[in-house]
């Protein structure tokens, strides 16, 4: 008669089935424990990782029984690095061990087949994780955690796909996807490319712990049709024509290493969310932490051009969250990252004008200038003169932008505001109704 054992390694429980009788083993605890059978899913409580092993020998059950414990440990101690609001000295403790643990690839293929199941919820650290886990030199950890953040936009496209698959049964669904989550299939969805996820499924489909699962044929099926090339050429059109609506350039189309390109891209821009988040509680401490974690990721990763448009955007969220010191700040490191960089010194003139420094701001603005920012920089040193009350200086600087950028709304409601402290009402007014005329959603001229 066949034997099954039932373990859970977050319970550290395993129970052994054979000709009738039930016996309990227990981590670093009571070994070969005859049970009655109703006592199983006490013993169990409401572990989610019981896994069913067949035909293991009494013997070998303590030793399986420690690995499965082991794998669960694992994935704790990565989901209390990964989690920002552990404790941090917690979080840094965890490293060797999980360093140590990735040297078994059993357990980095456990790791990857969990984290690649579902998105990084909003509270993961990923960033600093990778981060922390580089200055311990946890080169495994690195590479694992880099895979992760690099298939996010994959990850969460293979699992929207699998929710919308219905089943009869949903307690089925669940089951199936246990199944399939022990199996790797996720991680191996994730990581394909498009037009071979149907072969993918296909592997499967044959495996035995799969097949007593009803519907779990017409299940895969849907679920490898709705992850298909053809399906995912047709969302691909869905979000070029989004991105067009929105004005903004499509990523569609990319070659493989471009979507690697745009799934860092994704990490960074997630970070940068939180930094914005962390910006609007007033959280400052936590913006300096999170933005210097971003930096020290992006030097390893990046050229200092992408850095440096990294801390203007940084910048660009302080300013209209008020926080003008720290947009100084950020222009200030990204003109000292790339100096040639007009976009960088424009964006460290108009720090300096809102912290009040004019000829910081002025020098700033002549710079951008020089190096290709024409048009910003001239709006932005009207500006400079305006704060420094030479306005009629500030008028000639707005009326030839006006006039070489006639489609620059701020230079022309630039003008019409020093028109209007020059006292020239009547042509302010005209300045401000052909702004409105001409750029209707223009909240300033209104």
């Amino acid at each position: 008669m066949t034997s099954r054992t039932l373990i859970s390694g977050r319970a550290g429980v395993a129970v052994h089935f054979h000709a009738g009788r039930v016996h309990s083993f227990h981590l670093d605890g009571p070994q070969g424990l005859e049970r009655r059978p109703e006592e199983v899913r006490r013993l169990f409580g409401d572990s989610p990782d019981v896994i069913t092993v067949p035909g293991l020998y009494p013997k070998d059950i303590p030793a399986r029984l420690e690995f499965e414990w082991r794998k669960q440990q694992a994935l704790i101690l990565c989901l209390l690095l990964l989690d920002r609001e552990s404790n941090p000295e917690a979080r840094l403790l965890a490293i060797p061990d999980l360093e140590e643990s990735l040297v078994d690839p059993e357990i980095l293929t456990f790791l990857r087949s969990r984290l690649f199941v579902a998105p990084l919820p909003g509270n993961a650290d990923l960033i600093g994780s990778i981060n922390r886990a580089h200055d311990h030199k946890a080169s495994k950890l690195v590479a694992l955690l880099e895979d992760v953040g690099q298939h996010q936009i994959e990850i969460a496209r293979c699992r929207a796909a699998w929710d919308a698959v219905a089943f009869q049964d949903e307690s089925q669904k669940e089951g199936l996807a246990f199944e399939l989550v022990n199996a790797g299939a996720f991680h191996a969805l994730s990581t394909a490319k498009p037009e071979q996820r149907g072969a993918v499924l296909i592997r499967f489909l044959t495996r035995p712990e799969i097949r007593p699962f009803n519907g779990w044929q017409s299940g895969l099926t849907a679920w490898a049709n709705a992850l298909s090339d053809r399906k995912r050429q047709f969302n691909r059109r869905v979000e070029e024509e989004e991105d067009e609506q929105h004005g903004k350039r499509g990523r569609s189309h990319r070659s493989a290493p471009a979507r690697v390109l745009e799934e860092v891209l994704e990490v960074i821009d997630r970070q940068k969310a939180e930094i914005r988040q962390a910006l609007s509680e007033g959280n400052r401490d936590r913006v300096r932490e999170f933005a210097a974690d971003l930096i020290d990721y992006q030097r390893r990763n990046d050229k200092p051009i992408h850095i440096a448009k990294t801390l203007c955007d940084l910048a660009q969220s302080a300013k209209q969250l008020g926080h003008h010191d720290l947009q100084l700040e950020w222009a200030q490191q990204a003109v000292d990252l790339v100096p040639d960089d007009g976009w960088s010194l424009v964006q460290l003139g108009d720090a300096f004008l809102l912290n009040g420094d004019w000829e910081a701001a002025l020098r700033s603005f002549n710079l951008g200038r020089l190096h290709g920012q024409v048009e910003v920089a001239r709006t932005g040193r009207a500006e400079v003169l305006k704060a420094l009350g030479q306005l009629e200086e500030s008028l000639q600087e707005y009326t030839a932008t006006v006039r070489d950028f006639p489609q620059n709304a701020v230079a022309r409601t630039g003008r019409a505001e020093v028109l209007k402290a020059l006292g020239q009402l009547e042509e302010s007014l005209q300045e401000y109704t052909a702004t409105v005329r001409d750029f209707p959603q223009n909240a300033v001229a209104r």
